[in-house]
């Protein structure tokens, strides 16, 4: 029975999709014109439709109800595609834009040459759609390819739909495995938390549940443990103790020690995980890298170089010096001159200590030995300042390696080494272990390395702990640059960053929001949020853009003055919500002029986590959002979840990164982060003005916590065995 506006409560509805008014793609819920069989005027219909599109014919189950403010509606209980039999509806659904390829000329020609047999054409004799006037090799391919996908995709989401899986991970399923997506379900959903982004072990555990998998089952067992190892390495850790594996793993999914240790068995058997004697558990890659790190630079730490006597070296440093009108302190000079005779060296140093200053006079030194110096660092913001600071360029350390996803990773390695003689890697402190592995593997035998950074700032957000690895060692030889230059003490960030690193409390002057380093006090973190949106909107907007100077660094995502709250309010003030120009997606709402980070490395588009960029445009036709970075990149709806908005970030995301201001809130809400190493990052980051927002009580438990969160990693160790 077809129902109509007079019909009865419930039953059956089926026609066409005329127009999509809402359609939220995570979850799948639509509203949507719908234009029934036989009927002139359409309807609206709302539910779960999982990215149907205009021009879709479809066959509905539900009922009728009457909406408060929209009148009376079709909500759809449950759904099934169909494909037209009607030659209008089959040109119809040739036009819409679900088929590329193909608009409603070709549409037209192809349902004017075949008739109604034209769809079964299309899946069984496509050859013959070249029978029609323009229907080249190229477009037929478009074709077929986009009936067929249209077909496979419909086939996912119908199947996972029964099982009250959302339609976004249905796309992401189909975008990874194609035509193998159903089996793959079918034999082992858990492989979903090691391929997709986005699907942990929780949403596969889920799905398996719901696809009748007992929770027994070896292989949910084996899923758990990986994800126990792959949080860890998100946690910095390169390996667990077996002992705490099995006990997370075992409060994971419910099973026991024995289960557990045949997990670890089977796991270690297929070389998936490495077990080293019988008491670390690594994930293959991270042993693999962390052996490799330690045996690579304890080779070049034995490596002595004697190419220049050293009388030659400070006759052409104090040339250099007298060029660039610049005075190298003692440390900076020892630094420089051991990188002339030795192949490794680290040099450390707080802000205002002259790191970057020694880096401009050693590239300049290595260049008129005529020793080609290669400049990298970890994030892109980082690279740009290396370059400014040394006046050459710098790359990422991802694009100095021209890392190819499609085309198997990074391309540079031992077969195809870097060119230079001296590799210079700034920020030191955020190399993660695998970033690190793959660098050694590219710089070719014999290059010197200079590890530049400060060890008293957070560690890398990856899993290891690289430079404080290396200096704790003792294998490597490190200089600390101490002394602060005489114009970096009248900076009140840098004299305050360094009275907070030894534990002492910020020097502040009043309230006056000119100087550079204010403290306000607020005792609730309502009123702390509250203060920021006030200091970030009105009270600094004379001297600094407050959406792209103006950078809040939090110590956690939660809570009143977390990031997640802080970025509702300082979108809402700041880039206020207009008609038609603003998505909202999953709590979220998306609007052109938003500052926005991206939170994952993507190289098929080329950007990075920890890259700020802005949201430029927002097409909900294309359904897609684009943002600029250093060049404009385009996502789908469907991959927002690579996003989150950027008014407020937290400290960790903000490494590498520098800012004209940056505000922070203190309170002790945030008592868990409250660390003397990640205030002193979060200070560090501010190039003109800091001010933090809080309470003294929230600062001094900062001040006094040096107790640095542990780590699990092996670096230093190793590098010790292998000193020889």
């Amino acid at each position: 029975m077809t129902l109509g506006f007079d019909d009865s409560i419930s039953g059956k509805l089926e026609g066409v999709v005329e127009r999509i008014t809402f359609q939220n793609p995570d979850n799948g819920y639509t509203v949507a014109r719908f234009n029934p069989s036989g009927r002139q005027s359409t309807v609206i219909i709302t539910g779960n439709l999982f990215s149907v599109q205009p021009g879709e014919y479809l066959v509905l189950d539900g009922a009728w109800e009457e909406h408060p403010r929209f009148g009376r509606q079709f909500k759809v209980e449950s759904y099934k595609p169909h494909i037209p039999n009607t030659l209008a509806g089959i040109e119809r659904f040739l036009s819409s834009k679900l088929i590329s390829g193909i608009g409603p000329v070709y549409a037209k020609r192809l349902v004017k040459h075949f008739g109604p047999e034209l769809l079964d054409i299309i899946d069984k004799q496509p050859k013959r759609l070249s029978e029609v006037e323009g229907m080249g090799k190229v477009r037929c391919a478009a074709v077929v390819e986009g009936y067929r996908r249209h077909k496979e995709i419909r086939e996912i989401i119908i199947f996972l739909h029964s099982h009250n899986i959302s339609t976004s991970i249905a796309v992401k399923v189909y975008s990874e495995y194609g035509d193998a997506s159903l089996s793959v379900l079918r034999e082992n959903p858990y492989r979903l938390a090691d391929d997709i982004f986005g699907v942990g072990f929780q949403t596969a555990d889920d799905i398996a549940r719901k696809l009748g998998m007992p929770e027994d089952s070896p292989k949910r067992i084996r899923a758990a443990l990986k994800y126990c190892l792959a949080r860890a390495a998100d946690d910095g850790h390169t390996f667990l103790p077996k002992d705490e594996l099995i006990r997370v793993g075992c409060e994971l999914t419910g099973s026991g020690e024995n289960e557990a240790l045949a997990a670890i068995a089977y796991l270690t058997q297929e070389r998936s995980i490495v077990e080293e004697d019988g008491e670390r558990i690594f994930l293959k890659p991270f042993f693999i890298g962390e052996e490799y790190i330690a045996k690579r630079l304890a080779e070049m730490a034995r490596g002595r170089v004697k190419d220049y006597n050293i009388e030659k070296l400070e006759t052409i440093i104090s040339e250099i010096e007298d060029r660039e009108d610049l005075h190298l302190n003692t440390e900076q000079r020892e630094g420089i001159t051991a990188c002339f005779g030795m192949q490794l060296v680290v040099i450390t140093g707080g802000p205002g200590t002259g790191k970057s200053t020694a880096l401009r006079v050693l590239c300049r030194l290595f260049e008129r030995l005529q020793k080609a110096v290669v400049l990298a660092s970890p994030t892109g913001r980082a690279a740009k300042r290396l370059s400014e600071a040394c006046g050459r360029d710098a790359y990422t350390i991802h694009r100095l390696l021209e890392y190819k996803p499609r085309a198997g990773g990074f391309l540079r390695n031992e077969d195809r080494p870097l060119a230079g003689n001296v590799f210079v890697i700034d920020e030191a402190s955020m190399l993660d272990n695998m970033v690190c592995y793959h660098l050694l593997r590219a710089i070719p035998k014999g290059s010197r390395l200079v590890l530049v950074g400060d060890v008293d700032q957070l560690p890398s957000v990856g899993a290891g702990n690289v430079l404080k690895d290396v200096i704790n060692s003792g294998v490597v030889h490190t200089v600390r640059l101490t002394q602060i230059f005489r114009q970096a003490e009248h900076s009140a960030i840098i004299v305050n960053a360094h009275r907070i690193n030894r534990g002492r409390m910020p020097v502040f002057e009043g309230d006056d929001i000119k100087k550079d380093f204010r403290f306000f006090k607020c005792e609730e973190p309502v009123e702390i949020a509250r203060t920021i949106v006030e200091i970030a909107s009105q009270k600094l907007k004379a001297k600094f853009n407050p959406t792209h100077d103006i950078q809040v660094l939090c110590p956690m995502h939660n809570g009143e003055a977390g990031v997640r709250n802080l970025n509702h309010l300082l979108q809402d003030r700041l880039n206020p919500s207009r008609e038609g120009q603003e998505l909202i997606l999953s709590g979220r709402s998306f609007r052109p002029g938003d500052r926005v980070m991206q939170i994952r490395n993507n190289y098929d588009k080329d950007v990075f986590n920890g890259d700020i960029g802005y949201v430029i445009n927002l097409n909900l036709d294309e359904r897609e959002l684009i943002v600029q970075f250093d060049k404009s990149v385009h996502y789908k709806f469907s991959e927002l979840d690579e996003l989150q908005h950027a008014y407020a970030i937290t400290v960790h995301k903000s490494q590498g990164s520098e800012y004209p201001v940056v505000l922070m809130p203190l309170t002790t809400q945030h008592f868990v982060m409250l660390q003397r190493n990640l205030l002193y990052t979060a200070v560090t980051r501010a190039k003109e003005l800091c001010v933090l927002i809080g309470t003294p009580r929230a600062l001094g438990i900062a001040l006094s916590n040096d107790r640095l969160a542990h780590r699990y990693t092996y670096l230093r160790e190793r590098l010790k065995s292998a000193k020889g």
